[in-house]
């Protein structure tokens, strides 16, 4: 296993030179740590690299929480920062709203990470004026 993850690692830090079969992958790791390798190889091809420039699919695991439009506006309400799913709209609208992180069937969801940084910028906001 950790032999794997340091070929996974010698891939990463040079892709011109080093080589990474995803074989390895299959006969050395299972459950968990599949997991958490096959997350990085996708982390790794998504944000390092830029290689996928627009992406269209996305994993979604048991740990993320994602919040659709009533719930982001619940939850800026919770934190003292009454809004509607109405003026949520607006805002996204006008562009002064975080765009959606995934959109599935048609509804916008916004990772709870995401929710919590628009939160930030709305209380540094209040806290200048």
């Amino acid at each position: 296993m950790e032999q794997t993850f340091l070929k996974l690692a010698w891939f990463f830090e040079n892709p011109e030179k080093e080589n990474f079969n995803l074989e390895c992958l299959y006969k050395h790791l299972e459950n968990e740590w599949l997991e958490v390798a096959l997350e990085v190889v996708n982390t790794f091809f998504r944000k390092d690299t830029f290689l996928i420039k627009n992406p269209t699919t996305y994993f979604v695991t048991e740990k993320d929480i994602y919040l659709n439009q009533s719930q982001f506006a619940d939850f800026l309400t919770e934190h003292d920062v009454p809004f509607t799913r109405h003026k949520l709209n607006s805002y996204l609208s006008r562009g002064v709203f975080p765009n959606p992180d995934m959109v599935a069937a048609g509804t916008k969801y916004w990772h709870q990470q995401t929710c919590e940084q628009y939160l930030g910028t709305l209380d540094k906001q209040s806290s200048s004026h």
